[in-house]
């Protein structure tokens, strides 16, 4: 007997659905807020973050706060983007606060496991 249920399409369609609606709504907030300072030309693309969201996102389950969040996004901008002049910490607390409330759920949603606050 296997102590691990099998995964049904369904319930990967499902996951899939919500990971894909994250990655958008992370894209999307990440352009918003514009933490690295990219996005300083009205002809750029909202996806400009696009890479940025998608290292970003398989590492954001296990955050277990928004200063995790933080910490997470303030070093993947600096590895992902050459930066001229980078941002100091706190200059991402915005943003992080933003996806500990709009991305981070998307996940749970979709019973994506996210680590919770101790």
């Amino acid at each position: 007997m296997s102590l691990v249920e099998p995964v049904t399409e369904e319930r990967r369609a499902e996951v899939l659905k919500h990971w894909e609606l994250a990655q958008e709504r992370l894209t999307a907030l990440l352009f918003e807020e514009d933490p690295a300072g990219l996005v300083f030309e009205a002809a750029l693309q909202a996806d400009e973050y696009e890479l940025e969201a998608t290292n970003i996102l398989p590492r954001l389950p296990a955050c277990k706060s928004e200063p995790e969040v933080q910490a997470l996004i303030h070093q993947k901008m600096h590895d992902l983007v050459d930066v001229k002049r980078p941002q100091p910490f706190e200059a991402y607390s915005r943003v992080a606060q933003r996806v500990w409330l709009e991305v981070v759920p998307i996940l749970r949603e979709g019973g994506i496991p996210c680590s919770t606050a101790l």
